[in-house]
């Protein structure tokens, strides 16, 4: 299996607990090793086989903007279930 690799995904959002950390944007920096078979991509140089990186960066920086959250352990796990359920990615 390959790796499709994001590297400080830089993402700004309202994230905390406490009362002063939900008035203000914070950075969140995330780093990805996302499993993908890249053989069939690669062989039909098609950009439809293709992990895009532009696109699951897009999609997560949406799902982590849309509404405020508490937890990092949060976002790791909203980011888990976006990458299998609407990437396909296995690991």
């Amino acid at each position: 299996m390959d790796k499709v690799l994001i590297r400080q995904l830089a993402i700004e959002t309202v994230i905390g607990i406490y009362e002063w950390e939900k008035k203000l944007n914070q950075t969140l920096l995330i780093d990805l090793d996302m499993a993908w078979d890249n053989r069939l991509a690669a062989a039909s140089d098609a950009y439809e086989h293709a992990l895009c990186y532009e696109t699951v960066s897009n999609r997560l920086t949406a799902l982590i903007t849309e509404k405020p959250i508490e937890l990092i352990e949060t976002v790791a796990e909203m980011i888990a279930q976006c990458l299998q359920e609407e990437f396909n990615v296995p690991w």
